[in-house]
């Protein structure tokens, strides 16, 4: 089972780098081992699979208890109130990546 969207790495919030910058070598951190490089697109799916995930299990499990096969009720309220922070978080980040687009479209160049 896949927990709620948690804290991103650090390696996921770097900013989208041109396409001329694809074959450019890439410093390694002070650890010695290459950070792999994670588009903001991977990052934003990988998060939206998440939440349909949680979604889904949620939605297994209230049925599971309306048909009767399920008796953890706890498990269940559970389940509907980790996707339903999921689904929140989510809507909070497409809140935000709106209101950047609307701000950036707005500058005058």
């Amino acid at each position: 089972m896949m927990d709620a969207i948690g804290p991103l790495p650090l390696e996921a919030m770097k900013p989208a780098e041109p396409a001329s910058a694809a074959g450019r070598i890439v410093p390694e951190p002070a650890g010695g081992t290459p950070s792999p490089e994670v588009s903001f697109k991977d990052v934003l799916r990988k998060s939206i699979d998440e939440v349909n995930v949680l979604q889904q299990e949620a939605d297994a499990a209230i049925r599971q208890v309306a048909t009767g096969t399920r008796e953890d009720y706890a498990g269940v309220i559970d389940a509907v109130q980790k996707a339903d922070v999921a689904f929140k978080t989510l809507m909070q980040v497409r809140s935000r990546l709106i209101d950047a687009y609307q701000e950036f479209s707005r500058l005058q160049v």
